[in-house]
């Protein structure tokens, strides 16, 4: 690395670091730059909705701490924007990852909230909205998340659920046990740093997204943090400053930029393509684990 430009004053070692760490922390054939960025010396890795695939879960979390252990920053944080669950064969085993990740101490884990956690926490909340939610989430891959948790293809019928769904509730429960049950509460609607918010579905051009991600996960409307399917592609106010989002659940050919948006979700559970984006210092690189689809 050529010091010459910097100062004798400059000569500590934070800065140095630092000055190393925005020069080679990305391939230069592959960095980029994006407006939305982490905080100075953090780097963020992004993963797109997994959807029940351990293993390109588990391949994705091997390469991004290989990008870390290349970039060195002071601070490694890993997102993953929900949707964790559902579609897929290994629900349980997606949970269990996410649970290992979030008692590392040498990373930051944040698990962010989905639209189909929240049909797995309506299911969990009271019989009544599990008899109202059920249908929902058996269409939508939580039959394959029941079955992932008990180990075999065993999911009661649709209109045994809505009958019983005292029973079926009871079951969920004691198959996700207490930890897995802990890690669906840990899960939070968003993750800012710096200027880059990330949210599951994405916030639109006519809300504030601090007031958006602010919204409650059980009042549904289509410009909801977790069901929007219309979200920005302008930077968006976030109190008093401009930060630019990364969002899944609506299903990209490439992950990257569309505007001042960023696009992560590539359908895995189609594609068997899972992507992840990390950034730091005003750059991004793009990671993709492939595999099988069920």
């Amino acid at each position: 690395m050529d010091l010459s430009e910097v100062s004798i004053a400059d000569l500590s070692e934070k800065v140095v670091v630092q000055k190393i760490f925005s020069q080679f922390a990305f391939g230069r054939r592959h960095s980029q730059s994006f407006d939305g960025t982490p905080e100075s010396g953090t780097a963020v890795a992004v993963i797109g909705d997994v959807h029940g695939y351990l293993n390109q879960f588990r391949d994705m979390v091997g390469q991004i701490e290989a990008v870390f252990d290349r970039m060195k920053p002071y601070r490694r944080v890993i997102v993953q924007v929900g949707d964790l669950i559902d579609r897929g064969p290994d629900s349980g085993g997606c949970m269990d990852l996410a649970l290992q990740l979030l008692k590392r101490t040498d990373l930051e884990f944040v698990p962010l909230l989905g639209n189909h956690e929240l049909m797995l926490k309506y299911c969990l909340r009271s019989d009544e909205d599990c008899a109202e939610n059920a249908p929902n989430w058996m269409l939508f891959g939580g039959r394959d998340t029941y079955n992932s948790l008990s180990g075999q293809d065993d999911c009661p019928p649709l209109p045994s659920i809505i009958a019983q769904p005292g029973g079926f509730r009871t079951r969920l429960i004691e198959m996700l046990g207490p930890d897995r049950r802990e890690l669906v509460e840990a899960m939070r609607p968003a993750y800012l740093n710096g200027t880059l918010l990330a949210v599951h579905a994405g916030i639109s051009e006519d809300q504030d997204a601090a007031e958006a991600i602010s919204r409650p996960w059980d009042t549904y409307s289509a410009d909801h943090w977790a069901w929007n399917r219309g979200p920005s592609d302008k930077a968006l106010l976030f109190g008093d400053k401009q930060i630019c989002q990364i969002h899944g659940h609506s299903i990209h050919k490439k992950a990257g930029p569309i505007g001042k948006r960023f696009a992560i979700d590539t359908g895995v559970y189609r594609s068997g393509i899972l992507s992840c984006a990390i950034f730091a210092e005003g750059e991004y690189e793009i990671l993709s684990a492939r595999g099988e689809v069920y």
